[in-house]
């Protein structure tokens, strides 16, 4: 691409509305124009292309230098954010209360559900690794190593060979283990006798 394409290109970047009758009273073309500013401000066209301060800074020279005053940039309006008040007791009830809802609504109570996948365990326990299935909703599979905190409030305790140890925020002590590919539920294959 040829320099005068690459200087267009940077004008329309910048915003700046060129006309032929804004020229009429200037003798400098467009592109001299960007040329003269760039460098007075000892700046390459690759400059200009990343750093938004300087574009700016570019675009209120060049206004200044064709002698029209640079049009405000509009900035979109942010939508107002809701102010969350404390309903008042009357209301409260009115909203447990939904008449709404179904017969015999209940409302939902999650609980933390944690399935062992698998243990990597080492001769040093602070290598030991785990790996974790969970119902979180931004934590599904989890990789955690002896001490580490998961899950926001558990803290893993100890790895073994196929269970881990970890307590919860109270600091109660919780056993998950792994499950067995030979559950009791299975009843074994009697085997002939000869």
């Amino acid at each position: 691409m040829n320099l005068p394409l690459k200087i267009l290109s940077v004008l329309c970047a910048l915003g700046v509305s060129v006309s032929v009758a804004t020229f009429g009273n200037t003798k400098d073309t467009p592109p001299q124009l960007i040329r003269d500013l760039l460098k007075k401000e000892s700046a390459t066209l690759d400059d200009l292309r990343a750093d938004p301060t300087l574009r700016e800074k570019l675009r209120q020279q060049l206004y200044q230098k064709l002698g029209k005053p640079a049009p405000k940039r509009r900035r979109t309006p942010r939508m107002p954010q809701r102010a969350f008040v404390k309903l008042p007791p009357y209301c409260q009830v009115i909203v447990d209360n939904n008449i709404f809802r179904p017969l015999g609504y209940r409302e939902y109570q999650w609980t933390l559900k944690l399935e062992l996948v698998g243990t990597i365990v080492y001769a040093d326990p602070a290598k030991s690794t785990a790996i974790l299935k969970s119902n979180h909703p931004k934590y599904r599979r989890l990789i955690v190593k002896t001490g580490d905190t998961f899950l926001e409030e558990l803290i893993m305790t100890r790895i073994e060979a196929r269970r881990i140890i970890y307590a919860d925020k109270d600091g109660k002590q919780k056993r998950l283990n792994l499950p067995s590919i030979f559950s009791d539920s299975i009843e074994k294959p009697e085997t002939e006798e000869r």
